[in-house]
């Protein structure tokens, strides 16, 4: 038996180098054949290859591996075929069709189910639990019994046809080990580096190879001063199978990483350089990281001394941006999803075609720039809103109606170019077969791309755009070889259904991304699983709020804590949250103990201080806070003051201005010169220096918005609303932008809104408030026993109820529950819904909460009003939720399916919300003390005011915290007179433009031209 030893030791330990010292070394003497050097990730295993080759002169054969390359080496010899996820998918597909399912029936043809349960499939194969012991261990109930029947099936499925899976790979090299493990007598020596924590089949490949002659030496350099659980049981584990534990001593116990998240008070910390930015916003945090970048490049760092380590990908995506504008070089490739270019998406269309054949697709059609004939009129501005006009459902319909030969408001020559071009379409769509194989599919679409000549036309429509048409044109290269990789699956699956086929070709180019190269020596941007065993100079780690980080929410409807207890029953390698937050604690560490002169903490408060720290930044000031330095980054940032800020040409250029305005010169060469550079803005500058003098003008003007010039008008605004009974979103209507008021709900001017949308947000919003009220009106006596004496709720078991909610009320706002699109947006709405639920339901049991009213009206059957002066102002609404505390006071929430209109206490006292002062209003009777929202599609609670001491769900952390309930009474009362405020302008006739919030897609914007004052660039 060879030496098997763990060393165990703090982070950035000798061990690490004592190894890469023997690798090489062995490398040297021509033994490089003879060891394996297993390392955790790709990105530390290419940083150890070209130090290697470096200080070597080149070689191109080194055993460096992940496990993953082990498990290929161990079967390099084996014939079979490996799957993919997308072949996964289909498979699964096509198992739980053919299957007589109960508990699943709802919801099994739909994608991300299916998804979802190749997740678990994975997950319980990756514990090597097989489907006989999986049936045999498993707990006597439908969920498990139909899990085990689809999970059995699968297996099958793969054995009769010679395919493997991922997980079935390492299951193949664990079964060639047990049998054989003499084909590895050539090596000498394994070392394992940079691990702390080892999945069930990495450690079964270990046993295995623990039988053998060969020396395994494992470092663990993850040692902090008290030993979290997810190490110990890895210790454990590796004992059990024949490995000597050597510990390191920890040296002085003063170093960050080895203290952080331990209760423990140090008073001296061994630590660099801290800061913390705080933003305003996210692009205001990302473009603050770069200047700081910059400025440390001018002090003489190179780009691979900084990392960047970005907590949320919508981080990274916007880093990709902001390194464009600010010309710096980034290691990571720049992204952006093969999905959303234009050829593929019109793609995608044209099976979209064939299977809903309705007028949305048609439509959509009509606005593709690549499969349609341009030599026809202009199909935006004339034939699109022609046929939107027409009454049809699908393309025969539409072909009928024209050939009636009616009359139309279109050109003869463009009524025949339509009917030609319809015919066409027609013909494309009778060639997609409703099943058929792989191959011929491919075919279709690449007969297609030929004849549209679709690479000439990306040539010509992306010409003035040198990066649009360089990522166009690689995804159009890339579009031909996955049509090849996905062909040889063709004789495997035989005739598939179209619709399995648009599933396979979506599922591929959503996973695949078009890139701009990266720059292997620029700043480097790393993830934060990949940071192990590289040390850097400067760190930002970007992204810290609440609501970014951690993220370890469990897993799915199966592999979850409720299930922890049966599936670790079952050898089932589940991971519970103590786990889960141990990992990120570790993960953390390292990042921290990699980074060896400064870290900088960054995180997006919003605009009024809505967000809050991550609980890991949070730990950060509770061990440092004496040795941090704050900077805040508001939006005066966006125009600096300071030249030492400046990173771009339009910065540049909006700070010479500033001083000009200060010093009231005006260069005029140099307002020449810069007008050759911005054309534009100086005009934009004049337009708005003319439009807001005209307003202060007290003449009457263009601009002024005042219509109380006429009495006639203020007496018809008088009558308007008379007996008028008001809502908060009326006199939101009007606080955001009286102008939009005056149009919408005065002259009640509309505008038909051109683009199309698959479903209308309302819609969705009526199904989250309608399923809402009826489960919790329905299951409220089960939660009140749940939070009181935890009774068991068996939520697991009503997400069939909540599905069937959802299918009813759907059906009822005109869903089409036969389209396949809706088929995934009544799944996404289910996940969306039952995951929220449960979150709620864990948080009003922390805080001892229970719901009591549900889309409670007021103002309707008996009136509600406020008072000024003798004179009654008329209110009335709807509350979604109120909750009611062991003492009884109440607690208002409001759902919103996205984080839009969120308002805070700022916003509240300043009088621009006033939705949830009213509903305080409303409910003054009954002791209100908070009010939060419930943010559906984040699964997130934001508090938007409350009173210290009344409630749990109050703390100092929050922005919307309240000393007394006087500060709330005050609140109200201010609240009332703003109403009575408005009411003044609106029947005087003042509805000036000067937006409080002008948005993007107002509808008047081309009426009123008015622009809003900053602009972030990104």
């Amino acid at each position: 038996m060879g030496i098997k030893r763990i060393y165990y030791g703090p982070f950035n330990n000798s061990k690490s180098e004592e190894f890469y010292s023997t690798v090489l070394e062995k490398i040297k003497n021509g033994k490089e054949e003879n060891f394996y050097y297993i390392l955790p990730n790709g990105k530390l295993l290419t940083t150890y290859r070209e130090k290697i080759i470096e200080s070597l002169g080149g070689f191109l054969n080194l055993n460096l591996f992940t496990f993953d390359d082990v498990v290929k080496e161990i079967l390099k010899d084996e014939n079979h075929i490996e799957i993919d996820e997308n072949t996964k998918k289909i498979i699964l597909t096509k198992i739980v069709r053919e299957s007589k399912l109960d508990y699943f029936k709802n919801v099994s043809d739909l994608s991300g189910f299916i998804k979802t349960l190749g997740n678990i499939i994975g997950e319980i194969k990756r514990s090597i639990v097989i489907p006989e012991e999986f049936i045999k261990l498993s707990p006597k109930n439908i969920l498990y019994k139909e899990i085990g029947s689809i999970y059995m099936e699968y297996e099958k499925y793969l054995k009769d046809r010679k395919l493997v899976d991922r997980e079935g790979q390492y299951i193949l090299a664990v079964k060639k080990l047990k049998e054989n493990v003499s084909f590895l007598s050539n090596i000498e020596e394994i070392i394992i580096d940079q691990f702390y924590n080892f999945r069930p089949i990495e450690l079964e490949i270990l046993k295995e190879i623990s039988k053998s002659k060969i020396d395994v030496h494992i470092n663990i350099p993850f040692r902090k001063v008290i030993d979290l659980g997810i190490i110990k049981n890895t210790l454990e584990s590796l004992k059990e199978i024949g490995f000597t534990l050597e510990k390191m001593d920890l040296g002085k116990e003063n170093k960050l990483e080895e203290v952080f998240f331990l209760e423990e008070e140090y008073e001296e910390i061994e630590n660099i350089n801290l800061n913390i930015i705080q933003a305003a916003t996210m692009d205001l945090e990302i473009k603050k990281v770069f200047e700081k970048i910059k400025n440390k490049i001018n002090e003489g760092y190179k780009y691979s001394d900084i990392l960047i380590v970005p907590m949320d990908d919508e981080y990274k995506e916007k880093i990709g941006k902001r390194s464009i504008v600010e010309k710096l070089p980034i290691s990571i490739q720049i992204q952006d999803k093969m999905i959303n270019n234009n050829f593929i998406l019109e793609i995608l269309e044209l099976f979209l075609m064939k299977i809903n054949n309705n007028k949305n697709s048609i439509l959509n059609r009509f606005q593709n720039k690549y499969f349609i004939n341009n030599q026809g009129p202009n199909l935006e501005y004339d034939i699109y809103p022609f046929l939107k006009k027409i009454d049809f459902d699908n393309l025969e319909e539409l072909l009928e109606e024209i050939s009636k030969k009616k009359e139309f408001e279109l050109e003869t020559d463009s009524i025949d170019y339509l009917i030609y071009e319809l015919e066409e379409i027609e013909k494309e769509v009778s060639d997609l077969k409703l099943e058929n194989t792989i191959k011929n599919y491919n075919q279709y679409i690449r007969n297609l791309m030929e004849r549209y000549s679709i690479g000439t036309k990306i040539n010509s429509i992306m010409r003035y755009s040198e990066e649009k048409f360089y990522i166009e044109m690689k995804s159009y290269i890339r579009l031909y070889e996955i049509l090849e990789e996905i062909e040889i699956l063709s004789e495997i699956l035989g005739l598939i259904s179209i619709d399995d086929y648009y599933e396979l070709l979506l599922s591929k180019l959503e996973e695949e991304i078009t890139l701009i190269p990266g720059n292997a020596k620029g700043i480097q941007i790393l993830d934060l699983i990949d940071i192990r065993g590289i040390d850097y100079k400067i760190a930002y780690i970007i992204g810290l709020s609440e609501n970014n980080y951690p993220n370890i929410e469990e897993d799915n409807f199966f592999i979850n804590e409720r299930n922890y207890k049966n599936l670790k029953s079952m050898n089932i390698d589940v991971k519970n949250y103590t786990y889960k937050l141990e990992n990120e604690i570790i993960k953390f560490s390292t990042l921290i103990s990699c980074v060896k002169e400064e870290l900088n903490f960054t995180y997006s408060k919003g605009i009024d201080d809505e967000s809050i720290a991550s609980m890991f930044l949070d730990e950060i000031i509770r061990i440092c806070e004496k040795d941090i330095k704050y900077i805040d980054v508001s939006f005066e940032y966006m125009i600096k003051e300071n030249i030492d800020e400046i990173t771009t040409n339009k910065e540049l250029s909006d700070y010479i201005l500033k001083l000009n305005y200060k010093d009231n010169e005006v260069n005029k060469d140099y307002i020449s010169y810069h007008n050759s550079i911005y054309p534009e803005k100086f005009k934009r500058i004049q337009d708005k220096i003319d439009s807001d003098y005209n307003r202060s003008l007290k003449t009457f003007t263009k601009y002024s918005g005042i219509l109380s010039e006429s009495r006639e008008i203020t007496r018809e605004l008088e009558k308007m609303h008379k007996n008028k009974v008001y809502s908060s979103s009326y006199l939101e209507r009007y606080i955001n932008c009286p102008f939009s008021f005056l149009m919408g709900r005065i002259f009640k001017v509309d505008e038909y809104i051109e683009e199309i949308k698959e479903y209308d947000p309302m819609l969705i919003g009526n199904i989250y408030h309608s399923v809402l009220k009826d489960f919790y009106e329905l299951y409220r006596i089960k939660i009140k026993e749940y939070v009181i004496s935890d009774k068991d709720l068996e939520l697991e078991d009503k997400k069939d109820f909540i599905l069937d909610l959802i299918l009813k009320y759907g059906s009822e706002d005109g869903l089409d529950l036969n389209s396949r699109k809706s088929q995934l947006l009544v799944e996404d709405i289910n996940n969306k819904i039952f995951n929220f639920i449960k979150n709620d339901i864990e948080r009003i049991k922390n805080h001892g909460l229970i719901p009591i009213k549900f889309e409670q009206e007021f103002g309707y059957e008996q009136k509600m009003a406020i008072y000024e002066d003798n004179k009654e102002l008329l209110l009335n609404g709807k509350i979604d939720r109120i909750d009611r505390t062991k003492d009884s006071k109440s607690i208002i929430m409001d759902y919103k399916s996205g984080s839009s209109g969120i308002a805070n206490l700022n916003s509240i006292e300043e009088g621009y919300s006033l939705q949830i002062p009213i509903y305080l209003l409303a409910e003054k009777d009954n002791n209100p003390v908070a009010a939060l929202y419930g943010i559906i599609n984040q699964n997130e609670f934001r508090i938007t005011l409350g009173v210290l001491g009344e409630t749990s769900i109050i703390t100092n952390r929050h922005g919307g915290k309240l000393e007394s309930m006087e500060e709330l009474e005050n609140i109200t009362k201010n609240t009332e007179k703003i109403i009575f405020q408005i009411e003044r302008k609106i029947l005087n006739g003042e509805f000036p433009i000067e937006p409080y919030n002008c948005p993007d897609y107002c509808l008047y914007k081309d009426i009123c031209r008015y622009r809003k004052q900053v602009e972030i660039e990104i």
